[in-house]
């Protein structure tokens, strides 16, 4: 009887804290049911105008092509977009392509994305060679002039080489948030009730840090949560420009053809030149410093020979004397 007694007497003294502890493992238990899970890509491949290869499982390719997905401008946003559908989508995107001017056309392609296509830049890089320039853009899109900003960027080159586009479900992402989300709130809504009923000093320490903990996991979770929001609703699109055709990215095309393959060796043998090309430049130009040295190796070595033969002959001499 006493130790129970004394079990109720600690329960009755210290019943905030226990239901803090008690709202805290709740929260903990439910929330960490929740993970990242973000279902594979599905990704379409084109070459120039040629053919369209379809990788992935997420959905079915003859299935989107029936529903009328474009997939030469891209997937088309009525059928991702969270206001038409329950499904989330991230799209993102890659053209590569060859200009006249690589400086022109980054800035022709920023100024296409801020000012027509109300998008924004991400990041974007120039290298300007002697015979070669090349240079890459990534901007942010949305999702409902992204036809019309690609139309504008292909506009700008001589040839588009390159398009892909990698469309990712993020639907259970965002649903596994939520459900981290709602028991967090919950138990945010136990602490804040607590404080009103709670006169003891300790207590309501122990509250406020509990609802400051809860707090940070909730600014978290909506953070993630609003970061899915703007991916689905944006598409992330990279441009690669380049005055020479061999300095652009190159995605092989998973199918077979005669063509195609005529094209990787005429491009493999002109990247083979170009090394040799660069090598033996680069051989003529240190010329100054390994002729010179080459010239002086000789002279010695002549130098040496000529005193052997000196003393062979010597030898032979005193030998015949």
């Amino acid at each position: 009887m006493h130790l129970k007694d004394s079990l109720l007497k600690l329960i009755k003294d210290h019943k905030t804290t226990l239901i803090v502890l008690v709202a805290a493992f709740f929260a903990y238990r439910l929330g960490a049911n929740g993970g990242w899970m973000q279902k594979p890509y599905y990704t379409s491949h084109m070459r120039g105008v040629g053919d369209i290869n379809y990788v992935g499982n997420t959905r079915d390719f003859a299935a989107d092509y029936n529903k009328g997905v474009t997939f030469e401008t891209g997937v088309d946003e009525a059928q991702i977009s969270p206001a038409s559908s329950s499904m989330m989508y991230k799209v993102e995107s890659m053209l590569s392509m060859v200009v006249l001017d690589v400086n022109k056309a980054v800035l022709d392609i920023q100024e296409i994305a801020q000012n027509k296509a109300k998008g924004y830049l991400v990041t974007k890089d120039i290298s300007n060679g002697e015979e070669n320039s090349y240079g890459s853009i990534t901007v942010r899109i949305p999702g409902e002039n992204k036809d019309l900003f690609v139309k504008e960027v292909k506009s700008l080159g001589l040839r588009v080489v390159t398009e892909t586009i990698n469309v990712g479900d993020i639907t259970d992402s965002y649903t596994n948030y939520e459900k981290q989300l709602e028991p967090l709130q919950k138990a945010n809504e136990i602490f804040y009730g607590l404080l009103t009923t709670t006169t003891d000093v300790n207590e309501v320490l122990k509250v406020q840090q509990a609802i400051t903990n809860t707090q940070k996991q909730i600014d978290r979770i909506e953070g993630q949560m609003r970061m899915l929001e703007k991916q689905s609703q944006t598409n992330l699109i990279t441009i690669y420009v380049a005055t020479n055709e061999n300095t652009l990215p190159y995605i092989p095309n998973n199918g077979w053809s005669f063509k195609t393959v005529v094209k990787e060796a005429i491009r493999s043998l002109v990247i083979s030149l170009q090394s040799i090309t660069e090598l033996a430049v680069k051989i003529a130009i240190f010329s100054v410093i390994w002729v010179p040295a080459l010239g002086v190796f000789l002279f010695i070595r002549k130098l040496a020979e000529n005193k052997k033969t000196v003393v062979k002959d010597s030898k032979n001499l005193k030998q015949q004397a």
